[in-house]
């Protein structure tokens, strides 16, 4: 299903180019660095998936997914680290607070105890989210 997703998408990516007659310069960019361009593809969609449909084999879907989409507070604290971007004191709150739903629901409610019914699907789902964060964004 992925391939066939990612099949497409490149299709539409060469009719929407030769519709507007940049399809000169999408050759021009994929030569000047293919092995760029493949390992990104090789990562996301094809690494990302394996990663989390581990994690979904390792975790109920009721913690697997709100793990996997704390990639937003992961955008946050990423474009403060690298970006150096300016996050208000609200913001930095609003991070910790949904990480905390998160601990919160990966430990069905024993923050405390942090007992995770799969220590590595949560790594993996985490693991996920930065992918997603790094590559997909």
């Amino acid at each position: 299903m992925v391939a066939a997703a990612s099949v497409a998408s490149t299709i539409a990516l060469v009719v929407v180019c030769a519709m507007k007659g940049t399809l000169s310069q999408l050759k021009t960019t994929f030569i000047s660095n293919p092995w760029y361009y493949l390992l990104l593809g090789l990562i996301n969609p094809f690494a990302y998936y394996l990663i989390l449909f581990k994690a979904y084999d390792l975790l109920p879907a009721s913690q697997a997914q709100p793990i996997n989409y704390s990639w937003a507070i992961t955008l946050t604290l990423m474009a403060a680290v690298f970006l150096k971007q300016k996050i208000r004191p609200q913001d930095w709150f609003a991070c910790a607070l949904g990480y905390l739903g998160v601990v919160v629901i990966a430990t069905k409610g024993d923050v405390l105890g942090l007992q995770f019914d799969s220590p590595a699907g949560v790594a993996l789902a985490l693991l996920s989210t930065l992918l997603w964060q790094v590559i997909g964004s």
